[in-house]
């Protein structure tokens, strides 16, 4: 399912991306091939040192003649950035209010393989779930919350229920006490492991699941969400995939063809992730930093909405035995460890 493409593959897509003329620049390729920050530098560096291109400014340049002729224009919308959402601005002190919050939350640790978005991320994560729906969802569970959603979800439906399912006990009381905050009787968060099956008490009730899980829990967490999900035609899921998921590979598409979901929406390069310094790239994606500013990107990812259907099943069930290994993947592991 999580199959990656071949650096030979790899380069033909980045260097026909830069003869294109309108994905020139780091951030401009990354939205347009299904690499991830890291695969695409260390491409362009093979690149410029085969002198296939090189760099002017923060642009790269093909030295391919026909480079000049092939231009395509880019024809995203300047308003919207690709999202297919725009923020109310009467809502815009809502927005205000949720930066004011979240800046209080406690930092994201590597324990739980967390890589937070930004806060304008997250806000949009909320606004274009509820956008179809001319009926609130009544419950909307989040399995797993760094990135805080919850909060604009419980701003944007004060008379819904907004349930949260998390690992990281800080984060729990954190949105606990915003839940006080807001007074916002419905805004809870309460602890959980994801390797232990789903409390009864929500099996199938859901009208909207959100979970944004790494690679190697998907499976997992896309499961919990089938049975958080109200299987009545009423239920949705809200996820997130890395790009190199929609390389010319069937899996993905394959996974949710078994588990009975209905693909309502894919949209590429939904996530936005303020940026550091690096060589290669201005700003190479080193620690994501949350802010209220204008963002550009260092890493991408696609959001994808489910519908759970009356005979959806979840891929995998019961309670799982996992070690840290195991449960976060072998190069996630590494990472970790270096860094500890």
């Amino acid at each position: 399912m999580r199959a990656r493409p071949n650096s030979d593959l790899v380069e033909r897509i980045v260097l026909r991306c830069i003869a294109a003329g309108n994905a020139s620049t780091f951030n401009q390729i990354l939205r347009n091939a299904p690499v991830n920050d890291r695969t695409l530098r260390g491409c362009l560096e093979k690149l410029i040192q085969s002198d296939q291109i090189h760099k002017i400014g923060d642009k790269f340049v093909s030295r391919a003649e026909r480079n000049a002729r092939n231009f395509v224009p880019s024809c995203e919308c300047p308003t919207c950035e690709g999202r297919s959402i725009v923020a109310n601005p009467e809502i815009s002190a809502k927005f205000t209010q949720f930066v004011e919050i979240a800046r209080r939350a406690p930092p994201f640790i590597l324990d739980y393989n967390q890589r937070p978005v930004t806060f304008d991320t997250a806000w949009h994560r909320a606004l274009f779930a509820l956008q179809p729906n001319k009926i609130p969802p009544k419950r909307v569970i989040l399995l797993g919350d760094d990135d805080l959603t919850s909060i604009p979800f419980a701003m944007l439906l004060p008379d819904s229920e907004i349930v949260v399912l998390e690992a990281d006990k800080r984060i729990v009381d954190f949105l606990n006490i915003v839940s006080e905050e807001l007074s916002h009787d419905g805004f809870s968060a309460i602890e959980y492991d994801a390797r232990k099956k789903v409390d009864d008490k929500y099996l199938g009730t859901a009208d909207l699941a959100v979970c944004d899980p790494s690679s190697t829990l998907f499976e997992l967490f896309i499961s919990r969400c089938v049975d958080l999900s109200a299987k009545d035609g009423a239920g949705n899921i809200l996820t997130f995939v890395h790009p190199t998921y929609f390389v010319q590979d069937i899996g993905l598409q394959k996974l949710f063809s078994d588990m009975n979901l209905v693909i309502r929406v894919m949209i590429p390069a939904f996530n936005r992730y303020k940026l550091h310094d690096n060589d290669i790239c201005p700003n190479q994606d080193i620690v994501p930093i949350n802010s209220s500013d204008k963002e550009t990107i260092a890493f991408v990812e696609s959001l994808v909405m489910l519908g759970v259907c009356e005979d959806s099943k979840p891929f995998i069930t019961g309670d799982l035995d996992l070690n840290y290994e195991e449960l976060y993947g072998e190069t996630a592991t590494r990472r970790f460890d270096k860094l500890k």
